[in-house]
């Protein structure tokens, strides 16, 4: 069964190393990325910062929309949106800020927004983690 997300859920991609003084317990969520359900993204913020490491926000909001009510179905399709557009980003988190289920004429619809995250050590973000051109054009063709 697949958990549903909500504002403050952080996704992870998968294999993404962090150091284990941060206790984070993730499930499988999608191919390539775990959700965190031990811990929102402002804690897990706080617990990367006390041991050196950070937690970088970028302010660009990323946002799905999916006709149809709020649902598994319908939360997968969302997520994989969310998650190719982060793909294309080179950053390693992804954290849920708002889910907004609405209605236009009758018709139910699902609004999530997002910011991209990223883990690492240090507290100035390495420019070497983002993706190279024929990652983005592989990305680009499948999605």
């Amino acid at each position: 069964m697949q958990r549903m997300i909500r504002a403050g859920s952080m996704i992870i991609r998968t294999g993404t190393m962090l150091p284990g003084a941060v206790k984070t317990k993730t499930v499988a969520y999608t191919t390539g990325w775990d959700l965190v359900v031990n811990t929102d993204a402002y804690a897990m913020d706080r617990a990367l910062r006390c041991v050196g490491w950070s937690l970088f926000f970028v302010a660009l909001q990323i946002k799905a929309v999916v006709l149809g009510a709020w649902g598994p179905a319908n939360q997968h399709r969302l997520m994989q949106r969310l998650l190719r557009k982060v793909r294309l980003t080179g950053f390693n988190c992804l954290q849920i800020t708002e889910v907004c289920p609405r209605s236009f004429l009758g018709i139910p619809y699902i609004a999530v927004t997002a910011h991209s995250r990223h883990a690492q050590e240090g507290s100035t973000l390495n420019q070497n983690q983002q993706p190279n051109q024929d990652e983005r054009a592989t990305a680009w063709a499948v999605g």
